[in-house]
């Protein structure tokens, strides 16, 4: 290596070696000094932010609200219509809602037989295994309006099948396993 080194010419070897330095100084910077800046640049957006705070504190109570609202609004796109459910009303009203779902988009909801299902971190699950038969498409809508209406749900399971294998145009027949969720702090 020493050799091949001492037969460069001098304008290459500075090259090199300029280009060699400027590769290191480059993964410094990026390993050792970006994130520095980085923490800088957040912790004076932070001191911003709580500036503007003090200084608009008269504010407070409509920045309270409006924080109050966009969290009311985060619980009904989370839990749907369940929000402000007591937890032993939650299965009456999510097998209610299957029903008025199924009327809606000619679904004969066959059986709901609710369980208990495993706490997930902060979560409980609520287990409902469905059977409904109906069309293919009023079984699609079916699931879209279950999604909307419902909040988060989580279809765990699913079975689908023809009611009657020997006729073409046959209705569906389903076995479904829905996931509803609930915090533990509501």
């Amino acid at each position: 290596m020493t050799a091949y080194l001492a037969r460069l010419e001098p304008a290459k070897l500075l090259i090199i070696a300029g280009v060699t330095i400027f590769f290191a100084a480059s993964s410094l910077t990026a390993t050792l000094l970006w994130p520095q800046v980085r923490a800088y640049l957040s912790a004076a957006n932070s001191r911003e932010a709580i500036q503007e705070a003090i200084n608009s504190g008269g504010d407070l109570p409509s920045q309270l609200a409006r924080s109050r609202e966009q969290l009311s609004a985060l619980n009904k796109r989370l839990y749907g219509e369940m929000a402000n459910r007591p937890e032993n009303e939650i299965e009456a009203y999510i097998i209610g809602q299957l029903q008025v779902i199924s009327w809606r988009h000619q679904i004969e909801l066959a059986g709901v037989k609710p369980s208990k299902g495993v706490p997930i971190d902060m979560f409980h699950e609520i287990l409902f295994d469905v059977d409904v038969t109906g069309d293919y498409f009023d079984l699609y809508a079916w699931l879209r309006e279950l999604n909307n209406e419902l909040g988060f749900v989580v279809i765990k399971k699913y079975e689908m099948r023809p009611l009657d294998q020997h006729k073409e145009d046959s209705q569906l027949t389903a076995k479904l396993t829905i996931a509803s969720y609930r915090s533990e702090q509501q």
